[in-house]
């Protein structure tokens, strides 16, 4: 039986070889691969969650700087042994009050905070946008709580993949 096999190389030269419709063929399916990966890559960068501390709209239109805001309203926390602004939690204390009893701004460095508490962020938050303008972590404002739901999507985009490649590569086989 296997004397009546050929080996499919052999029979390439029989039918043409390589032309100029094989390398158009492979032209025009490079550009629709480039789409496709665009798409399932672009992901990355739409669940990207950029640097977000809590916003408390009680301290706007004090004239504060973005750090004086945040070591006030922001507590620090320990994470990996390094000391860090806590993205998740805010101080919970009546703000107006506390600035309305400060002489100057400039002693806000020196407030005692080691007895107040914190609650999670009440008002959402605010994201540095010096990478990203826009993602869908900060439109949705999935930080926190909510973080896993960006994760999740990518996973439910490569699982519908997979499927899909599955499911329409046997139909396309029939």
């Amino acid at each position: 039986m296997s004397e009546n096999l050929i080996e499919f190389d052999t029979l390439i030269p029989h039918m043409g070889g390589c032309g100029l419709y094989q390398i158009g063929l492979c032209i025009m399916l490079w550009f629709a691969v480039i789409f496709f990966a665009m798409v399932d890559f672009n992901q990355v960068f739409m669940v990207a969650v950029p640097e977000h501390w809590c916003s408390v709209p009680a301290l706007q239109g004090w004239n504060l700087t973005l750090e004086q805001t945040k070591n006030l309203s922001i507590p620090w926390e320990e994470k990996n042994e390094e000391r860090i602004r806590s993205r998740c939690e805010m101080y919970a204390i009546n703000y107006t009050h506390l600035l309305a009893s400060l002489s100057s701004a400039d002693s806000i460095d020196a407030l005692d905070q080691s007895n107040w508490t914190t609650s999670k962020c009440q008002h959402g938050w605010e994201f540095d946008k010096t990478w990203y303008d826009s993602t869908i972590a900060t439109e949705w404002e999935l930080v926190c709580d909510k973080q896993w739901m960006g994760s999740f999507s990518f996973s439910m985009l490569s699982a519908g993949g997979i499927l899909g490649t599955i499911v329409f590569g046997y139909i396309g086989d029939k």
